[in-house]
């Protein structure tokens, strides 16, 4: 079933949807919720955009407090996201997308060199070189640490 609920709004359970739901389910809706259900049209993107966010494993699922009709509640502290744990093969991903941008950042520093200053001798070639290598390991640490801290 592709339907989430949203919100109690005069007592009745608003559950968007890309269609309308199918009447077993608004049964079963109602019967959970203790209220009528009533469906919000939505598009797909965002109706699976809200299960990523609040029913999967990867968006950091948090849980949904019912809103108060009568006032205003204080804002919740901002919880710290618990640390987690790499699997080797995920490490070897990103080390791997790590390497493949260092290679590429070499590349493209070097030819941007070559077209900007021709090297005739070893002296600037091998500058050239050291300068390729230390704007590549910059990037490849960069693309390292940012796939790191995806989910």
């Amino acid at each position: 079933n592709s339907c989430v609920p949203v919100m109690m709004d005069d007592n009745q359970v608003l559950v968007a949807s890309p269609f309308p739901i199918n009447p077993d389910v608004e049964e079963q809706l109602r019967l959970r919720y203790g209220a009528p259900v009533r469906t919000v049209i939505t598009t797909p993107a965002s109706l699976n955009a809200a299960i990523l966010k609040y029913f999967g494993g990867r968006g950091g699922a948090t849980s949904v407090a019912p809103a108060s009709r009568g006032g205003t509640t204080p804002p919740a502290s901002p919880t710290p996201r618990p640390a987690v744990v790499r699997s080797p093969e995920r490490f070897r991903q990103d080390l791997q997308y790590a390497i493949v941008a260092f290679n590429l950042t070499v590349i493209v520093v070097m030819i941007l060199q070559f077209i900007i200053r021709p090297m005739y001798d070893f002296g600037t070639l091998l500058g050239a070189i050291l300068i390729s290598a230390v704007v590549g390991a910059i990037v490849g640490a960069g693309t390292f640490f940012y796939r790191s801290r995806q989910p």
